[in-house]
């Protein structure tokens, strides 16, 4: 686009004009090459060049923090090494395959679900960036939990039949979203943790049982 404007004489343009909306509203950012699926979630006035890719809800029946938990899980992962594009052991996130990812539209409830697990995710490690002395294993742990959701919503009899199963049990799972103090967000998180991670908890056996599942093994390279 800036050759074919500096054919027509706009000898000063630099770039092609980009829509506001996308920098402006709520929205999921992507950088064009990475080594992992690095997808992050911003709600503020954030702009960038054209190595970094937005993503805005365009659908009302996808909420953008459930698509940001799909899309940096380690089936998500999978997708992308082997039916996107790569460039040697790097990601390529352009427009493809973006926008030829499937996403499975799950119920309003495990919407809900999906959601909470990444708001928890995402505080967490926004407090130890702050250099808050956060326990690192809640990030690994809802990080697995997630994993473990997103396998649940593609392969739900495999799991179901495997007994590992977990979305049945999460459905009192505490929001944070309108709690404004980030010390009390992070009292329910570490609550939500102790609470999921108790020894007699059946979140916390599936988690140590998804390596019984072979597909799971495969996926995360375990084997």
């Amino acid at each position: 686009m800036v050759a074919s404007a500096f054919q027509r004489g706009a000898y000063y343009c630099v770039s092609y004009a980009r829509d506001t909306e996308y920098f402006e509203q709520p929205k999921i950012v992507v950088p064009q090459r990475s080594l992992r699926n690095t997808f992050g979630y911003n709600e503020s006035s954030w702009y960038a060049s054209a190595d970094v890719y937005f993503l805005i809800q365009k659908d009302i029946n996808v909420r953008l923090k459930y698509l940001l938990a799909l899309l940096n899980s380690k089936l998500y992962y999978s997708w992308f090494y082997h039916r996107g594009k790569r460039k040697g052991e790097s990601l390529e996130l352009y427009l493809i395959p973006l926008s030829e990812t499937p996403i499975k539209i799950a119920t309003d409830s495990v919407q809900t679900i999906f959601e909470i697990v990444t708001e928890y995710i995402i505080e967490s490690k926004a407090q130890r960036s702050k250099g808050k002395a956060i326990n690192s294993l809640i990030d690994s742990f809802f990080e697995s939990l997630n994993n473990l959701l997103v396998y649940e919503l593609y392969f739900e009899d495999i799991i179901s039949n495997a007994g590992l199963a977990v979305i049945k049990h999460l459905r009192n799972l505490v929001p944070i979203t309108e709690i404004q103090s980030s010390s009390r967000r992070m009292e329910v998180i570490q609550l939500e943790y102790e609470k999921l991670h108790s020894n007699d908890s059946p979140v916390k056996n599936a988690l140590f049982n998804m390596d019984t599942i072979e597909f799971i093994n495969i996926i995360e390279k375990k084997k």
